[in-house]
């Protein structure tokens, strides 16, 4: 990628979301061992425990009313050696018929935004549904392998 290419993705990347994230859901994450692993080059926050990753971030593609995103999967990254996904994103998680399922519609534009929707999707998302998926990890390989075979 070219510098100006990169200086012009670069414009669209949220400055206050890994701060946010990380006061908002961090404490309630490392409660559950899950400790802040990286930081993508966006600036979502990835957390993880020996065997899970659980990547909180957005879509910086949607600037300047931005999409959360969540991933939720097994090893160190999102994709292993092959490109293939190591995760399940959230969307493809949630049942149909609950209103979580369209927590990419949780838009924030400012901070207060974000914090919004980070509390929100710490109690509507993350307890319901991602926590009983990272305490068992055969359940949560069968929901990625299910998500690589539709997608």
């Amino acid at each position: 990628m070219n510098k100006n290419a990169k200086a012009r993705w670069e414009e669209f990347s949220c400055p206050f979301f890994a701060a946010t994230c990380r006061r908002i859901l961090s404490d309630y994450l490392e409660q559950q061992g899950l400790f802040e692993r990286k930081l993508t080059p966006a600036g979502e926050v990835v957390y993880g425990s020996i065997n899970v990753f659980l990547e909180i971030g957005y879509e910086p593609e949607t600037y300047p009313n931005y999409s959360p995103t969540i991933v939720l999967g097994i090893g160190p990254e999102k994709y292993d050696e092959g490109g293939r996904p190591s995760g399940v994103p959230f969307w493809y998680v949630i049942p149909n018929n609950l209103p979580e399922r369209r927590y990419t519609f949780w838009k924030f534009t400012t901070q207060t935004d974000l914090e919004s929707v980070l509390a929100r999707i710490k109690d509507a998302i993350l307890e319901p549904h991602a926590r009983p998926l990272w305490l068992n990890l055969e359940r949560l390989k069968k929901r990625i392998a299910e998500f690589r075979a539709e997608y």
